[in-house]
């Protein structure tokens, strides 16, 4: 009798964890779900002042964190070209782009973005920017 009460508690022990395991994963796939719903709002918002104005700087930032959130690494980064030619002194563009180019394993490439965004982002006391490109320049070096 103390053996079957033991394996009873053990089974209600193992479904708690087999339950909290199946809470866990439905809270992860609905948090996915409202991640992508979101983003495409914000890309549907973007695409419509990129109708109106192709070179908006906040719009062509926010087309390339979406890209870069879709892993559309081509995408982002062409998205963030366009916002440095335009505002040479956006310093979380630089951030984003050498995020990106990491991810197409461009590494030289990445360490000269994240050199100057952190001389602009520096110059402008955007700190937050600056001490997160040292962080992944750091990382690459």
């Amino acid at each position: 009798e103390e053996a079957e009460e033991e394996k009873a508690q053990a089974t209600v022990k193992s479904f708690s964890h087999f339950g909290k395991e199946a809470q866990a994963k439905k809270a992860l796939e609905e948090k996915a779900e409202q991640d992508r719903l979101e983003i495409e709002r914000r890309e549907g918002m973007f695409k419509q002042v990129l109708e109106i104005d192709p070179e908006d700087t906040l719009a062509n930032y926010g087309m390339a964190d979406v890209s870069f959130k879709r892993e559309l690494w081509s995408d982002a980064e062409a998205y963030l070209q366009k916002v440095i030619s335009a505002d040479p002194k956006y310093s979380v563009a630089y951030l984003l782009l050498g995020k990106t180019q990491e991810k197409m394993n461009l590494i030289p490439e990445a360490s000269s973005t994240l050199n100057t965004g952190i001389k602009i982002a520096s110059n402008q006391g955007d700190l937050m920017p600056a001490n997160e490109m040292q962080q992944i320049l750091n990382r690459l070096s």
